[in-house]
């Protein structure tokens, strides 16, 4: 159980969980979109990758930020259950933000943006304008 007293599973954990499934949609709104999800993880990945019907080497950029976000959420399940901290949700999605740059930066050499950048404008780092 990640600390919501409901049965673990990787449905509930990363997509409908209470708390942990409030994020995806603060995710959405932050890279500018307003999505209904699918409630299966393999189709979340996909919606979340190709709503916007963008190239692949944007779309390889948004599954970078759903991978971040899932890592996110079971880092802190893993600090909930076993050293009992928990995050606000305000420091999940600062976390996520965060490890997203992160893994841009590490993984993308043509990457050349500040955080300072990436945190209040991000979709145009990733080449996408609106």
């Amino acid at each position: 159980m990640g600390g919501c007293g409901m049965i673990e599973d990787a449905k509930h954990l990363f997509l409908s969980c209470d708390f942990f499934g409030k994020l995806w949609y603060d995710i959405s709104y932050w890279l500018g979109y307003q999505l209904v999800f699918p409630e299966n993880v393999l189709d979340h990945l996909y919606q979340f990758a190709t709503f916007s019907g963008f190239s692949n080497s944007k779309r390889s950029s948004l599954n970078l930020i759903w991978l971040s976000c899932v890592w996110v959420i079971w880092l802190e399940r893993n600090a909930r259950i076993f050293h009992q901290k928990e995050a606000s949700f305000n420091q999940l999605l600062d976390k996520v933000k965060l490890q997203s740059y992160w893994w841009l930066k590490v993984n993308r050499p043509s990457f050349v943006f500040s955080y300072h950048s990436w945190w209040l404008n991000h979709l145009p780092c990733l080449g996408i304008f609106m």
